[in-house]
């Protein structure tokens, strides 16, 4: 059973084997799996919906008051201290061993807000583009090329080194060759 927070009842179950990594998964239903691959119960879909949050922000600090407005469309009194509820209690799912008042090592409380430091490969997401990204040849996290669009026929294709009548290189910075740069496609929404 839930309260009015996206709590549930029992979030106190077994978590990570101390010293063992700990995973995520963010394609699909967000879950956590401790060193040897059993879940660890995060608890509510609120409490889910903090360490999706977390990890989408890839290791850097978001504020609690960031956390409360994507959680809520409209806050309830009381807001702030739910989120920080939610993060205690993911905090003692995550790291059941660490004593009390002793600093998290994975879901650290920084300045205003939280951040989540999971090891790297640890969660499917991150793991996945790498994949890709050396699949592709691609170093991880490096621009893709942009997209050129097609020649008028008969018109031989731009390249990245041939000037275009206006002298500048198709899709070269602050060309406004490409059909999908923001000033021939109006604001980008």
């Amino acid at each position: 059973m839930e309260d009015e927070y996206g709590r549930e009842d029992d979030v106190t179950t077994a978590g990570p084997a101390s010293g063992a990594a700990v995973e995520f998964g963010v394609l699909g239903p967000v879950e956590c799996r401790d060193g040897a691959g059993l879940p660890v119960r995060l608890g509510g879909p609120r409490h889910r919906e903090v360490v999706a949050r977390l990890l989408a922000a890839r290791r850097r600090v978001v504020p609690v008051d960031r956390l409360v407005a994507d959680l809520w469309e409209e806050p309830p009194p009381g807001a702030t201290g739910a989120v920080r509820t939610f993060v205690a209690e993911v905090r003692r799912a995550l790291e059941p061993g660490r004593r009390p008042r002793t600093p998290s090592r994975l879901l650290a409380t920084e300045g205003p807000g939280y951040v989540l430091r999971p090891a790297p490969g640890a969660v499917d997401a991150w793991h996945f583009e790498a994949e890709v990204a050396r699949a592709a040849g691609l170093a991880p996290r490096s621009r893709l090329p942009r997209w050129t669009p097609p020649s008028p026929p008969g018109a031989a294709p731009p390249t990245p080194t041939s000037p275009a009548r206006d002298g500048r290189t198709p899709n070269a910075p602050g060309s406004r060759n490409c059909a999908c740069t923001p000033s021939s496609a109006g604001p980008m929404r």
